[in-house]
């Protein structure tokens, strides 16, 4: 530093309280402009003080004045060129442009002239993740392990390790950490993810049954036993085990019957694939359709277990099956219900057989106020509203606009207090390119419940696009 003996013990103080920046005092509190004014104090009587001019720059980039920011800082870089503050200030200006490949340059240059300075260290860990530079980001997170080896450090280290390819190390550094600690065997959350930390490590090495083997060994040590079966179950896939696969799939179910995951563990366990099932696939579909029939009469809260068929079914056993699904969320008047099919559209055969379910339905609803035709049960009125309501979003997600439109239109006549519909308009406005418009729609919506911080958000959104669409 070229002028810092010249300072006096005043001015070096108020040179520690800008410097403390670097440590997140100030900095996190945004004081920028007390720390400008003891940059200033300064530099009235130490204009070519280096480091004093670097974090004047800093100042200046906080308060989004970056281009004064990098003429002080390349200032400061000039006349102190050998000050590790300069370097590290003109990396922490690059970062915050997300010029990640020259900050870490600056962080390098930086640990030239202060090789052990721990949040240069730090900073140069983060960015060499963010620039992919695996092989550095070991060395350097080794050597924080060895200026303080903690428990962060330690976990870092094995990341890194991981992150560079090298498996192995990985496992000896969490081997490592675990025979520093007294009490490797308690049972507690965080040493609980570090075993299944290490699990995955073991599986992604390679070694399908020594990860099989290390998960029943710290089963007892697991606090996430949920986590901690479905990792068994995917293993036992990959490794092909699919009897005990299938069973574990089973008793996930029992868990969380809703669950797509676990109904995935079981399809891939019988070696089913839902996408590629054809109406050849004969014994495979009576198998899953028996199957199915057990699972929602053993849940039979689960709307999951009564989804999962029309993935595979077609025809007209999709449309019995659909019907039956269907009915029930129209007398309670479920909107998400074309959510939870609205993955079956990418097939055009059900998109049309949903479409004719609907119709028919809609039919029977303005004739006799029934969804049979011979059932005498009548249907309050709420559930033409429903309907109206999916045939709308239906018609939307095919693209025909004019048909959504006059289908919400239906169900606003119809009930006009509901909010979900002029939301849905506006949806159908937004998809179909008049953003104005729909943001109409939903400010009109959010007026109806002004205490909706949802629809607040939802409307500003709207009008922000609208404004871009001008």
């Amino acid at each position: 530093m070229l002028e810092a003996d010249q300072l006096t013990t005043k001015e070096r103080n108020l040179f520690k309280s800008i410097l403390s920046l670097l440590n997140e005092r100030h900095y996190e509190a945004k004081q920028y402009k007390k720390g400008l004014k003891n940059a200033e104090t300064i530099l009235k009587n130490h204009p070519k003080h280096g480091e004093t001019l670097a974090m004047k720059g800093l100042l200046l980039n906080s308060m989004d004045r970056k281009k004064e920011a990098y003429i002080f800082v390349r200032k400061g870089l000039k006349y102190d060129i050998r000050s590790h503050v300069c370097w590290h200030v003109l990396g922490l200006l690059y970062r915050s442009d997300r010029n990640y490949h020259e900050s870490l340059k600056c962080y390098k240059n930086a640990l030239r002239h202060d090789k052990d300075n721990a949040q240069i260290l730090r900073d140069l860990a983060s960015m060499q993740v963010q620039t992919r530079d695996y092989k550095g980001l070991v060395v350097t997170r080794n050597i924080l392990l060895l200026q303080n080896p903690k428990k962060s450090s330690w976990l870092a280290f094995a990341v890194a390790a991981h992150l560079n390819g090298d498996f192995g190390k990985a496992l000896q550094i969490l081997n490592a950490y675990e025979s520093s600690i007294s009490h490797p065997d308690k049972k507690d959350f965080e040493m609980s993810e570090i075993h299944l930390y290490k699990n995955i490590v073991i599986a992604e090495s390679g070694d399908m049954a020594g990860a099989l083997e290390h998960l029943e060994k710290i089963k007892d040590k697991i606090v996430d036993i949920v986590s901690w079966k479905e990792k068994k179950t995917e293993l036992l896939l990959k490794s092909e085990k699919f009897e005990e696969a299938e069973k574990e799939a089973l008793s996930l179910l029992e868990l969380n019957p809703d669950n797509t995951k676990y109904h995935s563990y079981l399809w891939r366990a019988k070696k089913f694939d839902p996408k590629v099932l054809t109406a050849k696939d004969e014994d495979r579909i009576n198998y899953l359709t028996h199957l199915y029939e057990e699972l929602s009469s053993k849940y039979l809260d689960s709307s999951e277990c009564k989804r999962m068929p029309l993935t595979f079914l077609s025809g007209d056993s999709f449309t019995k099956h659909f019907r039956n699904y269907s009915i029930p969320s129209l007398i309670k008047g479920i909107p998400s219900l074309f959510q939870s099919v609205k993955d079956l559209y990418s097939d055009p055969e059900k998109v049309q057989l949903i479409e004719n379910v609907f119709l028919e339905f809609l039919q029977h609803l303005e004739k006799n106020n029934t969804l049979e035709e011979n059932s005498d049960e009548k249907e309050p009125p709420s559930t033409l509203l429903w309907a109206l309501v999916f045939l709308a979003q239906h018609y939307r997600q095919i693209g025909n606009t004019r048909k959504a439109l006059e289908v919400i239109d239906r169900a606003i006549k119809h009930t006009p207090t509901v909010i979900d519909l002029y939301m849905i308009k506006a949806r159908i406005y937004k998809e179909a390119g008049d953003a104005t418009v729909a943001s109409e729609w939903l400010e009109y919506a959010r007026e109806l419940d002004l205490a909706d911080r949802f629809l607040n958000t939802k409307s500003t959104r709207y009008l922000l696009l609208s404004l871009i669409h001008i």
